[in-house]
């Protein structure tokens, strides 16, 4: 067996008997509609904004300032029948960015979106999204493109989803320049589906006294930096010691900023998820089987020895 494959059966194992006993671990689907969630929106209300559903907070903001509003069909004058109550209208005619960011690591998003087209050309206007981390100076991770159909609304309207394996938290849409094409579009009906596990109001249990570490800058395995190693992120440092993933995807699994992700380091991982995020900085980690891993030289005693179990 190459190292690899001995590096994929430990991380296997890893996964059956830590991730299992979990058990609740899984995505969410949130909506974004411009009408449920907090804060209430009012109609002309222009971006910047925030607004929270289900524990999943999105900031809406464009580079250009204040020119998206909240508005409805009855403050428009238009009939679009796929949107439902308020949603976000342009307040110019220019080429205007939106931009929008999620508190959560995301796998997926559809919306639903108008593009200002009155019949001046055959096939309406392409609205484009483009999907970052953390920000849009950063390599995008992908992005999608659709047009919508003229079918008895105002505006031709439409659907735009994009999926990635890849997380993502940062979107961005516009109408890139077409002849004859429009340069405005309405956006409602935001659907997001999480790659963590979003928090349900649970009875808080009292914590267990536990010996007091000095913490280190990074906590290895916090992909995302939110102070807390999750069952998502140990299963996308898997995805990257097996090359499923790029490391890009959890650059904190990588604490000897070596560019990879070592068994140890998952170990690591598993560690800070099933007690509390810590240095793992003068820690001892036992890996049972004699791996044939480099250790990371991280200030972390790595013990490798024969056990059916780690200590």
């Amino acid at each position: 067996m190459n190292r690899r494959n001995r590096a994929g059966w430990w991380v296997r194992c890893i996964a059956v008997f830590l991730f299992v006993p979990v058990g609740a671990v899984h995505a969410a689907t949130v909506t974004f509609d411009f009408d449920t969630g907090t804060p209430m929106l009012s109609t002309g209300q222009s971006v910047p904004f925030t607004q929270t559903t289900s524990d999943v907070t999105a900031q809406f903001s464009s580079p250009q300032g204040s020119v998206f509003s909240v508005q409805t069909d009855t403050s428009t004058g238009f009939r679009l029948s796929q949107f439902s109550g308020h949603y976000l209208y342009p307040n110019n005619l220019d080429r205007n960015v939106l931009r929008i960011g999620f508190s959560q690591p995301l796998s997926h998003i559809t919306l639903t979106f108008a593009t200002s087209d009155f019949q001046q050309v055959e096939i309406p206007t392409t609205i484009q999204l483009t999907a970052y981390v953390d920000s849009t100076g950063t390599p995008p991770v992908g992005s999608a493109t659709a047009h919508g159909e003229y079918a008895g609304d105002t505006m031709p309207m439409g659907t735009l989803s994009f999926t990635s394996a890849m997380p993502f938290n940062l979107v961005e849409l516009v109408l890139p320049y077409q002849p004859q094409g429009s340069t405005d579009f309405l956006v409602d009906n935001i659907m997001v589906i999480t790659t963590t596990v979003v928090p349900t109001a649970t009875p808080t249990p009292t914590p267990t006294p536990t010996p007091t570490l000095t913490p280190s800058p990074a906590c290895v395995g916090d992909c995302n930096g939110d102070g807390q190693v999750t069952v998502n992120e140990l299963v996308v440092m898997v995805n990257i010691v097996l090359e499923q993933m790029p490391l890009i995807a959890c650059t904190p699994g990588d604490a000897s900023r070596d560019g990879v992700i070592a068994v140890n380091e998952i170990v690591a991982g598993v560690d800070n998820a099933l007690r509390r995020c810590t240095s793992v900085s003068g820690q001892t980690i036992s890996v049972p089987g004699a791996l044939d891993q480099p250790n990371v030289d991280v200030g972390t005693t790595v013990v490798y020895r024969k056990s059916s179990a780690p200590p």
